[in-house]
């Protein structure tokens, strides 16, 4: 275009006006037109706005005098925005009328460009944008960066130019690299960002960037909610006037390298505070999600997702390019056969089978993927195996072995709920990485944080080596006891226990220690009154009862660990002892454990001779005391699991 209008006798067009953020290539691209312009015997007159003062009287000095068919070339034009209007409706018509005019900047033009009666048909604007995965490729392949690290570069820069060249500076002094690690290059960060931002923000908006960041979408709510009501909605408008920002129907988002600058660049000054964002963020949508219904609850499901991005365990085992136009429905009566033949082909028969009988069961925990189109392309079943028919549950061996599980390491009570993701699956790709994990994951965390009662949930996988790194990060342990084999697969299994570590928790990533295992009990009974006996003489020291093996009981589920759960189990000890206290004929217990432990006296002589007793008597009070003790926190920790 720019070579036909330096041809042309009348240019096609006045004015030139390029676009877009930094980096991208305007000075580069304004550079190749002036060499052509002067392969075409035309003068060249170029400009930058950083190099000139915003005024008339600069602007008219630096454009004094510009001969018949000149290119005139503006670089950084935004830095003369305010001059916009004078440059158009005074300074350009006195310039000869042969002259091309090429403005660059990273904003788009203003409205009187595109709409102006006289001005429209003379300008052309053109969007330059990122390289396109081929031409990236291409790029990468001519600055010799090997080919196993292109797909990991690309994720980065997103086909950025100059975040491709960076990066492939970098990898050239690191030859036997095998791709690019941000965190690793905090340089390259850096320089990056100074491409987005004059200037570091205000904290505040600082703070409002990073959730920019971190969120798919920011909306004006999600700001006020995690900055205040008058902050947030400032940030919000801050965030709109921002160069990188992109504005859509539900807020607003930045471009996708500035996305990976800003996260990289948090990651790289405070890990932990961009952890901290990112949970806070994640409760917020969840917030929300409970009012929600239809397309929207499922939007802000995606978006909740989405956040996880940021935690190393969730990056790579989701496809966070398929986020929308795709959703999960309740399987419908002609699904059925449908899921029987998928299930058979992945997995054969004999899984089919229970497939068909599980849906003829509950028919309610299928739930079919579909696309934008409305064509099946997947399906997940969440069974829910607390309320199932025993007959079903025996049949089924991956059920079987989760009953177990759940009858060794803690028994339901009455009202709460045992789910099992039991299939799920893509159409073509199975348990890959598709947009089927993303609905899949979306579906059964909304069940279990918004679902009352929740216990257990049990995932199965049929490759558990691939996923074991992100589902350690979600803290799903992994329970080889619940693995299960039909039609020659075995399928690995991972469970969670909502009771230790609840929703709320779980969001805000406390990661209290799944307590299971495929060797050995938590405790058993012996092992439990040892327990108690052990945290009995450790009352007074917090330090060694952080430690106590009663920790991992169900009596302690949701005590985060260190000085929390040292004071939970000094509450358990009083509780139960003072039940002995409220009994006329167990006061004597209650005196003998409260001297020893609770209020210890020198030694166990001075507490006989406190409580007027023989050193004998004391001890037999003593021994049943704590006995009593261990039997009723027993009863608590078990028998009142297996009676509800």
């Amino acid at each position: 275009m720019f070579r036909s209008a330096l041809a042309a006798d009348k240019p096609p067009f006045t004015v030139l006006y390029v676009h877009g953020p930094g980096g991208i290539g305007k000075t580069t691209l304004l550079r190749e037109f002036a060499r052509l312009a002067k392969e075409n015997q035309r003068t060249v007159v170029a400009l930058d706005g950083r190099d000139i003062p915003p005024t008339r009287q600069a602007l008219r000095r630096a454009l004094d005098a510009v001969p018949d068919r000149s290119l005139v070339l503006i670089d950084t034009y935004e830095a003369l925005s305010s001059l916009d209007t004078w440059l158009r409706d005074a300074m350009l018509p006195d310039l000869p009328a042969g002259v091309i005019v090429a403005l660059a900047g990273r904003n788009p033009p203003t409205l009187p460009w595109r709409t102006d009666v006289a001005w429209a048909p003379l300008t052309r604007t053109i969007e330059l944008g990122n390289f396109a995965p081929r031409e990236s490729v291409a790029f990468l392949e001519s600055r010799d960066v090997a080919e196993a690290a292109h797909a990991n570069v690309l994720d980065f820069t997103h086909g950025h130019p100059l975040a491709l060249s960076l990066v492939a500076d970098v990898l050239a002094k690191r030859p036997d690299t095998r791709g690019f690690d941000p965190h690793q290059a905090p340089d390259v960060v850096r320089h990056l960002l100074a491409l987005f931002l004059d200037a570091v923000p205000a904290p505040r908006l600082r703070d409002a960037m990073e959730v920019c960041a971190v969120a798919r979408v920011t909306s004006e709510w999600l700001l006020m909610e995690l900055l205040g009501a008058e902050d947030g909605r400032a940030a919000f408008r801050w965030l709109r006037a921002q160069s990188f920002v992109e504005s859509g129907p539900r807020g607003v988002f930045p471009h996708d390298l500035v996305r990976e600058v800003l996260i990289a660049d948090a990651r790289w000054r405070d890990d932990e505070g961009l952890r901290n964002l990112s949970r806070r963020v994640y409760s917020a949508l969840y917030s929300r999600i409970g009012g929600a219904s239809g397309p929207e609850r499922q939007r802000l499901q995606m978006d909740a997702l989405y956040v996880t991005r940021t935690r190393p365990a969730n990056a790579a085992f989701f496809d966070w390019r398929a986020l929308d136009d795709v959703r999960v429905e309740p399987a419908e009566a002609d699904d059925p056969e449908w899921i029987v033949e998928l299930t058979n082909r992945h997995e054969g028969p004999a899984s089919a089978a229970l497939a068909r009988s599980w849906w003829r069961s509950q028919p309610g925990a299928f739930h079919v993927f579909r696309g934008a189109d409305d064509v099946r392309f997947g399906f997940l079943s969440l069974l829910d195996i607390g309320r199932a028919d025993p007959a079903m549950t025996a049949s089924d061996p991956a059920i079987a072995r989760a009953l177990a599980v759940v009858e060794r390491w803690g028994p339901i009570q009455r009202g709460q709920g045992i789910v099992y993701l039991r299939w799920w699956m893509h159409a073509e790709s199975y348990q890959a990485i598709t947009a089927a994990i993303n609905l899949t994951a979306m579906h059964v965390v909304s069940q279990c944080v918004t679902r009352p009662g929740m216990a257990w949930n049990f995932v199965a996988m049929a490759d558990p080596s691939f996923w074991t790194r992100h589902f350690e990060g979600v803290n799903f342990a992994r329970v080889p006891e619940a693995d299960f084999e039909i039609d020659g697969r075995r399928h690995g299994v991972f469970a969670h226990d909502w009771r230790i570590e609840p929703p709320a928790d779980w969001m805000m990533g406390a990661r209290i220690p799944m307590p299971l295992s495929s060797s050995t009990p938590i405790l058993a009974e012996a092992e439990f009154r040892d327990a108690v006996r052990s945290a009995l003489r450790d009352y007074t020291r917090p330090d060694r009862l952080a430690d106590n093996p009663l920790r991992v009981t169900r009596l302690l589920q949701g005590v985060a660990p260190g000085p929390a759960t040292a004071m939970a189990i000094q509450q358990l000890l009083r509780d139960a002892a003072g039940a002995l206290d409220a009994n006329p004929r167990d006061r004597k217990l209650h005196r003998a454990v409260k001297y020893t432990y609770f209020e210890p006296l020198e030694s166990q002589e001075k507490v006989a001779e406190r409580l007027n007793l023989a050193f004998s008597t004391y001890r037999h009070h003593l021994v049943r005391g704590i006995e009593r003790i261990g039997t009723a926190l027993w009863h608590r920790d078990r028998g009142a699991s297996r009676a509800g």
